[in-house]
């Protein structure tokens, strides 16, 4: 499962290169259409920080799960029961504040 953290517009003032996070996290959102990877996003309270990036949300597929968080955590109850049900033995964790 490709696990997408926080990659939204407030931080495009605030993260240095943001165009090239957006690339790359653009990148990995097309790979997971190509190879069938499950792609599973989160947005932290996107009323205030904005969506996501538009430049990934252009490569999104209509498989991919996006959930609004409200907390630090990106494993909200309703994430976890998602990754649960999709069964997938490993995580490739990326985007912004993803070590929280």
């Amino acid at each position: 499962v490709f696990f997408q953290c926080d990659v939204q517009k407030a931080m495009q003032k605030i993260i240095p290169m943001i165009e090239t996070v957006g690339f790359n996290c653009a990148r990995l959102a097309k790979t997971s259409k190509i190879l069938g990877i499950p792609l599973v996003a989160t947005e932290q309270y996107p009323k205030a920080f904005g969506e996501t990036l538009q430049v990934i949300k252009d490569e999104y597929h209509e498989g991919v799960k996006q959930f609004e968080k409200f907390q630090f955590s990106m494993v909200s109850e309703e994430v976890a029961e998602c990754l649960g049900e999709l069964k997938r033995p490993t995580v490739v964790l990326y985007g912004i504040e993803a070590h929280v």
